[in-house]
């Protein structure tokens, strides 16, 4: 049974982001690639465990779990009847600074 998907309104706005930044260089390889996005996505809902543990990656017990897509990674949370997407984040960022920016507040 598929689960129900959930995308944080971050989540709009990191996709347009990536598609205006791809876009100006290649219109056609941004709308593949928001595509490709969507449908990996989409595939968390029947799979969601698929994507790898943050955990396995840093220090710091969390349940959130990421999916590489090309240079970007789908951030998620399997949540009871959900998967709820967080961002989509360049992986080539301080990406856990940008997930955990509330538990690590800058001083």
């Amino acid at each position: 049974m598929a689960l129900k998907l959930r995308i944080n309104p971050a989540v709009v706005t990191d996709l347009q982001e990536i598609n205006d930044y791809i876009a100006r260089d290649n219109p056609d390889a941004a709308t593949r690639l928001i595509h490709t996005i969507y449908s990996d996505i989409e595939k968390l809902a029947a799979f969601p465990k698929i994507g790898a543990s943050l955990s396995s990656k840093i220090k710091i017990k969390t349940d959130y779990r990421y999916l590489v897509c090309g240079n970007y990674l789908i951030i998620y949370k399997a949540e009871g009847d959900f998967v709820s997407v967080y961002r989509v984040l360049n992986g080539m960022r301080n990406y856990l600074s940008i997930i955990f920016a509330d538990e690590f507040p800058k001083d």
